[in-house]
Parts: structure tokens; C-alpha cells; sequence
């Protein structure tokens, strides 16, 4: 991987995360104030609903995500929008948040929508926007953990490379529902992608970890780890 392509993925994300942030004040004010389905006493739904309450935010985020993500690649709207992000084909973990700020603005409104439509608790919430942001850094890296029905990094890389599937942000259940679906162990090898790893569940743990730690340390030479972006967001 090039360093000036590194540089430019990362010179964007910065950019268009200060942006993005930006446009997220007015829900994010909406909640503190009152106005969402955001509560803080556990009894208020039961533990039950409490633990559940994740799977359903996944469930929501990646239904309107793939449409709307679909939606982005529409002619009218591709050059515009989603253009600057495909531009790094051979992605790494600092591509995760290179958008246009409409463009990742706009994939992350479900996210938001999901707090005024449905009970969730602060923590949870919190913490699943947190496991949101770790996983598009995840799915932009080398190393996918091949479990079955996920949209893994190498589902990911494939649409990178093919721009006409896998739209899919958790699952591959809507691109095989649409017919976008490209298997990465069929497509790779005829468009040339770069090398994906496939790596054990420990691998992916020691990844995450190893991101944590490296955090003051890395280097944009350095291969690419699933947190290195986290330079950029924490």
C-alpha cells in the first residue's frame, strides 16, 4: 500500500469526521433533551429487553443502511456523493470514515433514528456505536474472520473493487435477498483484489487489542491493524 494513498485516506476521514460531527449536534441535542426513546433505569424494560436491544439496533441500522447505501451508488447521485470514498479501492483500516460528509452523514442516520423510534438504554447505546465504529474500521482492514452471513472485510473489499455489490453493512442477508451478493472466494481472484487474510476469532480479538495499544505509536507505513483509525476518532 502506497503511503501518500494512506496519507490521503487519512487527511480525509480527519476532515470529514470534523464535519460529520457537526451535523450530528442537533439529534445528539434532540436526545439530552428529552425528545428520543433513550432512558437510564434498566427496570424502566427489563434486563431482557436490555440485552436484546443491540441485536434489534443491528437488525434496524443494517436494513436501512443497505438501501441507503444502494441508493448512493445510483448515477445521480454516485459522483456527487459516494465517488470520493470508492476513489481507495485497496482500502485500509484509515479509509473507514473518508467520505463525503453528506455521504457518511447519511448512512449514519439510522443510527440516530433508532433512538427516537425504539426503547433503548444510554449505555447500550453508547456502547453500540461504539462496536458500530470499530466494525467500519474492521470491514475496511485485511483480515476477515469468514463467518457465515457476515459482511466481512472481504464481502467489503469485493464491493470496493466491483462497486455493484455487497452493499451490506453487518450481514449479507439483504444483498442475497437483492441478488448484489458476490461470494469474495469467486470474485477476488478475477478482479485482481489485494491479499485478504482469513484469521481465527483470536486473530480479530488480538487485532483490537493490538490497535488500543499501538494508538500513540503508529505509523501510516505500518500494515494496517483493525483500530489504527482509532487515531482518528478517539
Amino acid at each position: 500500500m502506497k503511503t501518500v494513498n494512506v496519507r490521503r485516506e487519512i487527511v480525509t476521514s480527519v476532515r470529514s469526521l470534523i464535519i460529520m460531527t457537526a451535523m450530528t449536534v442537533v439529534p445528539e441535542m434532540l436526545v439530552q433533551l428529552g425528545y428520543s426513546k433513550i432512558y437510564h433505569n434498566i427496570s424502566d424494560y427489563g434486563m431482557t429487553y436490555l440485552l436484546l436491544s443491540p441485536l434489534l439496533f443491528l437488525a434496524f441500522s443494517d436494513f436501512l443502511i443497505y438501501f441507503l447505501h444502494r441508493g448512493l451508488h445510483h448515477r445521480l447521485v454516485y459522483k456527487h456523493l459516494h465517488k470520493p470514498h470508492h476513489s481507495f479501492v485497496n482500502t485500509t483500516p484509515f479509509a473507514a470514515f473518508a467520505f463525503h460528509p453528506l455521504d457518511g452523514w447519511t448512512q449514519g442516520v439510522p443510527y440516530h433514528l433508532f433512538a427516537f423510534l425504539f426503547p433503548m438504554h444510554g449505555v447500550m447505546h453508547l456502547i453500540s456505536l461504539t462496536v458500530v465504529s470499530i466494525w467500519t474500521i474492521n470491514i475496511h482492514d485485511r483480515v476477515t474472520l469468514g463467518i457465515p452471513g457476515v459482511n466481512s472485510a472481504a464481502h467489503h473489499t469485493i464491493h470496493h473493487t466491483t462497486f455493484r455489490s455487497n452493499y451490506g453493512q453487518y450481514t449479507t442477508l439483504w444483498d442475497r435477498l437483492f441478488g448484489t451478493y458476490h461470494d469474495p472466494a469467486r470474485v477476488v481472484p478475477l478482479w485482481g483484489a489485494r491479499e485478504i487474510r482469513e484469521g481465527s476469532l483470536r486473530q480479530g480479538l488480538v487485532t483490537v487489542a493490538r490497535g488500543f495499544f499501538c494508538l500513540p505509536f503508529c505509523s501510516a507505513r505500518m500494515p494496517p491493524t483493525g483500530l489504527l483509525m482509532a487515531t482518528v476518532t478517539l
